[in-house]
């Protein structure tokens, strides 16, 4: 009796062992599959990283011949376990990737406005009514009058006004009943008048997606020069939406010289508008679509602009946030306009998401305002790529890949993100980042948003758009720019020839 109970506990322990085995050996070809489907290690890193799990697999196993069965099944689940999780981050990763990279829409958000004390509360209430539109918004009345096929039936009749002021006030004072806005600019107004949001209902909203005709290149390759369009837009929310653009940055990469170089614009920069064919603050083209402001850039500097990348103030926080707070220098101490229960220091300090998108917002606490803006802007950027590129990263990769998830997207393919990670890992190279920012004077001029009314603007130093824009040219001609300032960040910076 007491043999066969010894036979029997024997063999249920060889068949947990070989399940185990079984399924160690399941999850590990997963595993294999799931990073050949990533595709961001080289070849022959590959099959290196095939053979470690093939040997990770052969250990358990040859101790269970060994009769250390025990041993044996307590690190085959140990590993197990392991790989499962692993691979679960690979998965995430693959998906995150798909789906922030291929940009090629964006989307308006239209509204209809009414008065809250209207007595108005849905679409059907402005039959025969005055409806109000802007006079420079073709595309979206155009499209908001074909969604809206009622308002034909009930004979409303359109109204239109120049500018977005006018059109306000032809609601307050009654002369419309309902006015079409483009919510980007709804917001704008509310932040600058409260009593607008307090006095007006949305009683019906539609959304208008447009294709991106700039900065999409599906088959280019990223082994050459190119240039990205950073996107900053000034409002939470979805970052797709068209917005006003807060911040507007050209990011030139080498991957040969392996520099990059870092171009900021002030928001306020008097630009033309390409397919307007008047001018206007750089912030206010991003109203028009992100294609817009990229033609903006690209008649500035005389370059091409191959893809564009689109963040938000929730994208700032949040990335920040999921790599732990970022390093950075400060050479002087305020309390930030945007965030007044907090306190920038001298020097340096360790900044969270919320106190790090206060830094780069701020220009009141500066002389020339604006202008140290856009370095801030710089100076937050490359602190977040040195900590993401550092190994402290590894312990908060987790919490990156859920925060970058919907914060941000780009027109650059998953193929030709994972074609720049591969590369990372193949050379193992650090980078040099170079800065330049345009400058210029501050002016008063009348613009296409704002045709009825002088605003600030910032006018090109057309010197300083001169140097800037042959800098971009050096480095697309794959020739070293040497600049004073420059940070390296990682290893030594390699030059190479491929």
């Amino acid at each position: 009796m007491e043999k066969s109970g010894k036979k029997s506990l024997l063999r249920k322990i060889v068949v947990d062992s070989q399940c185990i085995f079984i399924v160690q050996a399941l999850i590990t070809i997963l595993f294999a599959v799931g990073v050949k489907q990533l595709d961001i290690l080289p070849m022959h890193y590959f099959v290196g990283f095939v053979g470690v799990l093939v040997v990770l697999w052969i250990i358990p196993f040859a101790l269970a011949i060994k009769k250390y069965k025990l041993s044996s099944r307590l690190m085959s689940l140990i590993l197990t376990i392991v790989l499962l999780v692993t691979n679960i981050a690979v998965l995430k990763s693959d998906r995150l990737i798909s789906s922030v990279s291929g940009a090629d829409e964006e989307f308006y958000t239209l509204s209809v406005v009414v008065l809250k004390d209207a007595h108005i509360d849905s679409i059907e209430d402005l039959k025969n009514k005055q409806i109000g539109f802007m006079s420079r918004d073709e595309e979206n009345n155009t499209y908001f009058k074909q969604q809206l096929k009622s308002l034909k039936k009930q004979n409303a009749q359109e109204v239109l006004y120049d500018t977005i002021d006018d059109l306000v006030l032809a609601l307050y004072d009654k002369k419309v009943s309902a006015i079409v806005i483009n919510e980007s600019q709804r917001s704008l107004l509310t932040l600058e008048d409260k009593d607008l949001e307090k006095d007006t209902k949305i009683i019906w909203q539609i959304e208008r997606v447009v294709k991106v005709s700039e900065g999409v290149e599906p088959g280019s390759t990223v082994s050459e020069p190119f240039t990205v369009f950073i996107s900053g837009i000034d409002q939470y929310g979805r970052v797709s939406e068209v917005r006003n653009c807060d911040v507007n940055m050209l990011v030139t990469v080498n991957p040969i010289t392996h520099q990059v170089l870092l171009t900021s614009i002030p928001r306020d920069y008097y630009v033309m508008l390409p397919s307007k064919g008047q001018k206007d603050k750089l912030t206010h083209a991003g109203n028009y679509g992100v294609s817009e402001s990229m033609k903006a850039l690209e008649n500035l500097f005389d370059i091409d602009i191959d893809y564009y990348v689109k963040v938000n103030f929730t994208s700032v926080v949040d990335i920040i946030e999921a790599i732990g707070g970022i390093e950075v220098y400060s050479d002087r101490a305020f309390i930030p306009d945007s965030r007044k229960e907090a306190r920038v220091v001298e020097g340096w300090q360790h900044m969270n998401g919320d106190l790090a998108l206060a830094f780069a917002r701020e220009r009141y606490a500066y002389p020339d305002g604006d202008n140290q803006r856009v370095r801030n802007q710089q100076t937050v950027l490359k602190a977040v790529v040195k900590k993401i590129l550092s190994p402290a990263i590894i312990t908060n990769y987790a919490s990156l890949l859920e925060a970058l998830e919907g914060c941000f997207e780009t027109s650059m393919t998953s193929r030709q993100l994972k074609q720049l990670v591969q590369k990372q890992i193949r050379t193992m190279a650090s980078w040099e980042f170079l800065s330049c920012q345009v400058s210029g004077f501050d002016g008063s001029e009348y613009t296409f948003s704002y045709p009825h009314q002088e605003l600030y603007v910032m006018i090109p130093d057309e010197k300083s758009v001169e140097k800037c824009s042959g800098y971009i040219h050096t480095i697309m001609a794959n020739e070293i720019l040497d600049l004073e300032g420059a940070e390296s960040i990682g290893g030594e910076v390699t030059p190479e020839n491929e």
